[in-house]
């Protein structure tokens, strides 16, 4: 399943680069790396590798008229894994634990033009978090948790840009029962087109 999952996630991500601007408003397509926590979407008290922390976003925004507002969508993915060591009591060695974040954002942003070249952006939204979960003591599991999040950022460019943004999420409960879920930020740098 975890397989199969990521392939799709891998088709939906290349169909975004070529939907053309007339389908779809300020389209984009984004990478990201998790800057906070430093374990990733579960902060295990360890650092993990950069391989470990990364995410794809896809989207697009459309404008209100001549205002200065857009709303739009986002579609959030990665596919993370993590070696946790077992205790000698419990066997020893290691289990592998995988995550699948997938989320999808409803979001509202402001954006003005600074110069002919450069506009920035802030804005919210709110969608759902899902978890899929793969290891430890449990067969692969799936949470759908509600969430927000906020970002601000710039667009650099003419028709293609150069889009760059800060995030933050945060789920309004956590998943798995966990205490104190981290609150997520996150560095995206992509195009928009």
């Amino acid at each position: 399943m975890i397989k199969g999952l990521s392939l799709f996630l891998c088709a939906l991500f290349f169909l975004f680069c070529f939907i053309p601007k007339t389908n779809a408003g300020d389209a984009f397509l984004k990478g990201g790396f998790i800057l906070s926590p430093s374990g990733g979407t579960f902060d295990l008290n360890q650092d993990l590798s950069v391989s470990d922390k990364w995410l794809f976003s896809v989207g697009s925004d459309y404008g209100i008229g001549k205002q200065p507002i857009y709303w739009g969508f986002e579609i959030e993915f990665a596919y993370h894994s993590v070696s946790i060591p077992i205790p000698d009591e419990f066997g020893g060695g290691f289990e592998t634990f995988r995550e699948i974040p997938f989320n999808g954002f409803g979001n509202v942003k402001f954006k003005a033009n600074v110069s002919d070249k450069v506009r920035i952006f802030g804005g919210a939204g709110f969608g759902i978090n899902v978890l899929v979960v793969d290891g430890l003591d449990f067969d692969t599991d799936v949470e759908k948790k509600a969430g927000f999040q906020a970002m601000g950022g710039a667009e650099i460019g003419g028709g293609k840009r150069l889009v760059l943004e800060i995030k933050i999420q945060k789920t309004f409960s956590a998943p798995f029962g966990i205490q104190d879920f981290p609150t997520r930020t996150i560095f995206y740098a992509g195009f928009g087109f």
